[in-house]
């Protein structure tokens, strides 16, 4: 396992930091998406709105939306098969996308 930080300082002195324990596995070749994912997410790239679907298992679990810099810009609750999360107040970039409190699993997400 490792720690990573990440630290910040804007121009007005004011500084915050994030870390992450993670575990980094050995790349032995180019990753395929696993059949055993509990969640899909369409469409990606999105502009307005994106859909949650997930298995059962999933229902009632926290779902985390960061941005490039490491901010939290949404999170929510899992309520059903299908949610649907709002994107039209989130600048276009590249978003990280975590399910679950223990952030098992990630996807990355571009807004138009």
């Amino acid at each position: 396992m490792h720690n990573a930080v990440y630290s910040y300082t804007n121009a007005n002195s004011c500084v915050n930091s994030a870390s992450l324990i993670m575990t980094v596995n050995l790349c032995t070749g180019v990753n395929e998406i696993a059949s055993d994912n509990l969640f899909t997410v369409y469409p990606n790239p999105a502009s307005t709105e994106i859909n949650i679907n997930v298995e059962a298992s999933l229902i009632g679990t926290i779902y985390s939306m960061y941005d490039n810099l490491g901010q939290l810009v949404l999170k929510g609750k899992i309520n059903s098969l299908n949610t649907i999360i709002e994107l039209r107040n989130l600048s276009r970039g590249i978003y990280l996308l975590n399910i679950g409190l223990e952030m098992k699993q990630t996807i990355k997400i571009l807004k138009e």
